[in-house]
Parts: structure tokens; C-alpha cells; sequence
């Protein structure tokens, strides 16, 4: 695409999810905070807030990509290099109030992540990131749950190919908006825009006879978006949610010098885009047997409608699947152990993994 889409998202999820747009014209009934955060837990959007899994599953693809250059024998377009890679990740979420003022609740929100990502025999990455936002509902006048929030956020990254002595290690600071609104008794929507920029050295040693080590700064300004439309209802003795919507990932890389005076390149050039269009399933049950304990399967299919990067690597349709267990001791405290796997339509990428979720609001 010749636009920069995420612009559009970003007009799309402010006009949406605006603070304004979060008021309900024909709304007569206050929610209290107890009902806010029910109807938030039904409605999908809890779900929103807690989990950053469809923006860590952009950047793990992106890294395949990335690599997809260096497993490639020859600099020549070949459509035909396999990444497979795996991953863990462990996530806390917490929303805590924290007080009101002028017919607002405001809420502590605070997500910390870990994620290791590892491609067979190749590369090993690791990711660390630290979120503290505020995030804020209406209390007069809206008798439907909504909220809308702003974030900082701390980011820590280590890559290591395995083939040679290299590295690229750097952090990132940014902020991030996200807005929620249920829209009626099934359906809801959930937005995101996060901003990040990110500075670190790259260093790899020369096939010379010396051996020398070169370096150089790497500077990345990172774009996310997020736009999704939620369905959820009873169904199947359970509880299902449909979840439809778009994700775009966008890095800009500045101009940079390597330690030999050279200019430094990235695999695909200052720019790399990735958009997908993505619809998926939730089914939820609770285990009678097992007292507060419910178990869940998702099945997704996505298609990458905008790469830059599939030069080495293209497999643009991805079907996944997802299982889990998830212990719930009181509607303010959540534990699940979730399996991930996804497959490229034409076999050529795949990554499977486990996720660790806790969940810990406060009163």
C-alpha cells in the first residue's frame, strides 16, 4: 500500500473510542465499579486490556522475517526459506482503583511481560516490557460499560543469532492509548495506538582474517495499531466470543554508520510494514468437577495484507490455534496456562509456544 495505513487506524480508533464518543446519548443508569468490571469480563473487553499476545505475535513474526534473510543462501528473491520457531511468554495484568474525581473512577493499570523466542538452531531472543498507565471510565450518565486509558511504557530487547558472534541489544520507551466501548448486549469494540522509540547497538564480527568486531547504533521508531470488534454470547453449555479486526506494525529505522565508517542497512531498508486482517473464536467451559476452574479453546485465521518483508519468506495466510486452562478464585483474581501454535498456510513459517497469564485486580 502506497498510504501509511496506520494513520487511518489511528483516525478510526480516536473517533470510535474517543473520551466524547464513550458517552451514551440515551444512557439513564450508572454502573457501579463491581457491575463495570462484570460486564467488562463478558463483554470480552477485560480481554482487550490484559493481553498484549496479538501485538508480541507481530513482533515474533516480524523477527521470522527478519531472519528469513539470513537463513536465505543467495540475496535473490526465493520464496521458499522455512522459519519455524518457538516461544514462552509470561504476562501480569492489574487494573486498581485508585480514587475518583468530577464523575470518573480512575484505575492503576500495570502489565509486565517476558517473552523468549528461539528459531531451531538459529536465533535466540528475549523480550522484556513494563507498562504503567492510567485508565478511566464515566460514571454518570453511561449505563454501559466503556473505558479509555494512557500508558507509559519501558521495553527491553536482546537478539543473538546462533550461526555467528552477533548481537543487537537496546530498550525503548514510549506511550500507548487504548479505548473500549460495549455497544449492545453482544457486541463491543477495543482499540489501541502505541508509540515507541527504540535505541540500541548491533554488533557482529567480520569474516576477516582479523576477526574484527563491528558495531553500530541502531535507532527504530515503532508503530502499533489495533482495531478490533467483538461478539460475545452464550453458546455450547459456555461461553463463546468472536473477535474480528485489524493489527498493523510499523518500524522506521534512522540513517546509521557502522564502526568501519560504512553505512549499516537493515535487511528490508529503513521501512518494514506488516498488516493483517485477523477473525477468530473463543469457546469457553466451566469444569463442574473443578470449582473455579474453566477451560478454553480459539481457533484464528489470518492474512497478511500488507509485507514489505516477504521477500525470502512468503506465507502470508496463518491458521493458529490456542488451548487453555484458566483458574478464576474470585472475579478480581485469574491464572491460565494457555498452548499456542501457529502455521503458515504453505507450511513455510510456524511458531508454537506456552503462555502464562495472571491476573490480579484491585478493589
Amino acid at each position: 500500500m502506497t498510504i501509511n495505513i496506520y494513520k487511518v487506524f489511528f483516525l478510526l480508533i480516536f473517533i470510535i473510542l474517543s473520551p466524547d464518543s464513550l458517552r451514551e446519548v440515551h444512557a439513564s443508569e450508572s454502573l457501579s465499579q463491581q457491575q463495570w468490571r462484570q460486564l467488562l469480563g463478558m463483554s470480552g473487553l477485560r480481554r482487550s486490556l490484559a493481553l498484549d499476545s496479538p501485538m508480541a505475535e507481530l513482533l515474533t513474526r516480524n523477527m521470522s522475517y527478519r531472519m528469513s534473510s539470513n537463513l536465505s543462501p543467495s540475496t535473490a528473491a526465493s520464496r521458499s526459506v522455512p522459519v519455524k520457531s518457538e516461544s514462552s511468554i509470561a504476562q501480569f495484568n492489574s487494573v486498581a482503583s485508585v480514587g475518583q474525581n468530577k464523575g470518573y473512577d480512575f484505575f492503576l493499570q500495570t502489565t509486565a511481560r517476558h517473552v523468549d523466542f528461539e528459531i531451531s538452531d538459529s536465533f535466540d531472543a528475549s523480550a522484556k516490557r513494563l507498562d504503567f498507565g492510567i485508565l478511566a471510565r464515566r460514571i454518570s450518565g453511561n449505563s454501559k460499560p466503556t473505558y479509555f486509558g494512557a500508558s507509559l511504557i519501558a521495553e527491553e530487547n536482546i537478539g543473538r543469532p546462533r550461526f555467528s558472534d552477533n548481537s543487537r541489544i537496546g530498550d525503548g520507551i514510549g506511550i500507548r492509548l487504548e479505548s473500549g466501548k460495549v455497544l449492545n448486549n453482544h457486541w463491543s469494540v477495543s482499540g489501541k495506538a502505541e508509540f515507541l522509540d527504540w535505541k540500541g547497538d548491533k554488533k557482529m564480527r567480520s569474516m576477516s582474517a582479523d576477526r574484527q568486531v563491528i558495531s553500530n547504533s541502531v535507532q527504530n521508531e515503532r508503530i502499533y495499531a489495533n482495531l478490533d470488534f467483538i461478539r460475545s454470547l452464550p453458546s455450547l453449555n459456555g461461553r463463546g466470543s468472536w473477535r474480528t479486526g485489524i493489527h498493523y506494525l510499523s518500524n522506521h529505522f534512522e540513517d546509521s554508520i557502522n564502526s568501519m565508517g560504512l553505512p549499516s542497512t537493515e535487511p528490508f531498508g529503513n521501512s518494514e510494514r506488516l498488516g493483517i486482517a485477523r477473525t477468530s473464536y473463543l469457546q469457553m467451559w466451566p469444569i463442574v468437577q473443578l470449582s473455579n476452574t474453566t477451560v478454553y479453546i480459539e481457533a484464528m485465521v489470518d492474512y497478511e495484507f500488507e509485507n514489505n518483508m516477504d521477500k525470502f519468506t512468503q506465507d502470508s495466510l496463518t491458521l493458529s490455534a490456542k488451548a487453555g486452562v484458566a483458574w478464576i478464585p474470585s472475579p478480581l483474581r485469574r491464572i491460565q496456562l494457555e498452548w499456542q501454535k501457529f502455521e503458515g498456510q504453505k507450511g513455510l513459517r510456524s511458531r508454537e509456544g506456552i503462555m502464562l497469564t495472571i491476573l490480579f485486580d484491585g478493589v
